[in-house]
C-alpha cells in the first residue's frame, strides 16, 4: 500500500477517494457483488451529503475511514433499508383479464392518427383493467 504520511492531513479529498471509501464500506456490508455495485453508489452519496459544501472531506478523514473495520454508525443509519413493497415479488392475479376488441379500420401505412388512436383504446383497456380491481 502506498504511503500518504507525506500528504497534509488538512489537504480535500479528491472524488476518487471518496468513492474509494463507499467502495470500501460497501465491500463490508454487501453480502454479494450486486449487492455491493448498489451500495458503492449509496455509501458515496452519503458520504457527500454528510460532507457538503461547507465542510469536505479531508485527506485525514478519508484515512480514518480506511482505517475503520466497520461502518461508522452515524453513516450506517443513513442506509435506508428497500421498502417492503419493493422486495416482495409481484402477486399474479388468477384471474384472466378480460380484454375487449375493438374493431377499427387500419390503414396498411401507419400515420400519426392511426398510432394515437391505438395508444388510446389500450389506454382505456388498462384503465378498465384498474377500475375492476
Amino acid at each position: 500500500m502506498a504511503d500518504f504520511s507525506n500528504i497534509d492531513s488538512n489537504r480535500i479529498a479528491s472524488k476518487k477517494q471518496i468513492w474509494a471509501v463507499a467502495n470500501r464500506f460497501a465491500t463490508l456490508t454487501a453480502s454479494d457483488k450486486s449487492e455491493r455495485f448498489g451500495k458503492v453508489k449509496v455509501f458515496n452519496a452519503i458520504l457527500n451529503s454528510l460532507h457538503g459544501k461547507e465542510c469536505k472531506l479531508t485527506h485525514g478523514d478519508i484515512q480514518k475511514y480506511f482505517e475503520c473495520e466497520v461502518v461508522p454508525k452515524e453513516i450506517l443509519a443513513r442506509v435506508q433499508k428497500p421498502s417492503s413493497k419493493a422486495s416482495k415479488a409481484k402477486k399474479v392475479s388468477s384471474k384472466p383479464v378480460a380484454k375487449k376488441t375493438v374493431a377499427k379500420k387500419v390503414s396498411k401505412k401507419p400515420t400519426l392518427t392511426n398510432r394515437v388512436d391505438s395508444l388510446e383504446s389500450k389506454l382505456d383497456q388498462i384503465l378498465e383493467a384498474l377500475a375492476s380491481k
